[in-house]
Formats: structure tokens, sequence, C-alpha cells
């Protein structure tokens, strides 16, 4: 061998064992960050993720609420018309038969005439439950039930006689 190559071979020896040193490292980087780019794309996505599931179920709960107000609106509404018709459908029935209650009213142990009303009464309203004819002052004169008016009854019944307006306890 000559002295040139054998200083080539010497410079070239380090030279590739350099090289395959870097290759060896520049995969080491490269896998260092691919697992890095990886672990941090995941933890965006899984960030994103928990954001709009946030966001959605935010809006989910907005939306139930909504529901619940609307439904509650609705129900307040159709209490209001079956109160409202239930009024107009009683004072039509006394406007109907205000001669036969007041008959009752000036005679309370008249058993004809009572049972007379009694029977429109279930006629016009079939879901009540008693009845009770009361003076101008709110005191019972006519019921079906032996006299025995609760205090709440007799209270409001009362309270009408005083205002002419009744209010509704649920």
């Amino acid at each position: 061998l000559n002295l040139v190559e054998v200083l080539n071979n010497f410079l070239t020896f380090p030279k590739s064992i350099i090289l395959n040193k870097m290759k060896e490292n520049n995969t080491e980087h490269r896998l260092k960050f691919i697992y890095s780019f990886a672990i941090i794309t995941l933890c965006l996505v899984a960030i994103l993720l928990a954001v709009i599931a946030n966001h959605q179920l935010n809006d989910f709960r907005q939306h139930q609420i909504e529901i619940a107000k609307n439904t509650s609106n609705n129900v307040a509404m159709q209490l209001q018309d079956f109160i409202f018709e239930r009024q107009r459908r009683v004072k039509l029935f006394v406007r109907d038969h205000e001669e036969l209650m007041t008959q009752l009213s000036e005679d309370p142990d008249n058993d004809f005439s009572f049972d007379q009303l009694n029977a429109l009464v279930q006629d016009y309203f079939p879901d009540v439950f008693t009845m009770t004819i009361a003076d101008i002052d709110g005191e019972p004169l006519v019921d079906d039930f032996d006299g025995v008016v609760g205090e709440i009854c007799q209270q409001e019944m009362i309270e009408f006689s005083k205002k002419h307006n009744q209010t509704i306890k649920v």
C-alpha cells in the first residue's frame, strides 16, 4: 500500500464511523420528534374534544331548560284556560238555573228542588265532587254533605261573597 492510500483509508475510516453515528443520532432524534409530536397532537385533540364536549353539554342543558320553561308555560296556560272555562260554565249554569237556586236558598229543606239541582249539576259538571249554595255573606245554606263544610271552603265562600273574585288554590 502506498502512503496516500493509507492516509486516505485512515481519513475515510473515522469519517464513515462519524457518519454512521450521525445517522444513528439522526434516527433517534427523528423517533423522539415523532413520539413527541404524536403525544402533543393527541393531547391537543383530547383538549379540543373536551372543549367541544363541554360546549355541547352546555347547549344541551340550555335546551332542556328552555323545554322545561315552555312546558311549564304551556301547562300554566292550559290550567288557566281550564279554570276560565269552568268559571264560564258555572256562570252560565247559574244564569240558566237561577230561579231553582233562589227557590232552594229560600227553602233549603225542599228535597225535590235539591234533587233537581243536584241532577242538573251532575249533568253539567259530571266530575264535580260536591255543591254548596251560600248566602250573600258566604254562609252555607244548602250543601250535599250534611253541613260539614270545611273551614277553608267556608273562608273561600266568605271571601268570594265580599270580593266577587275567587282565588284558585292548588
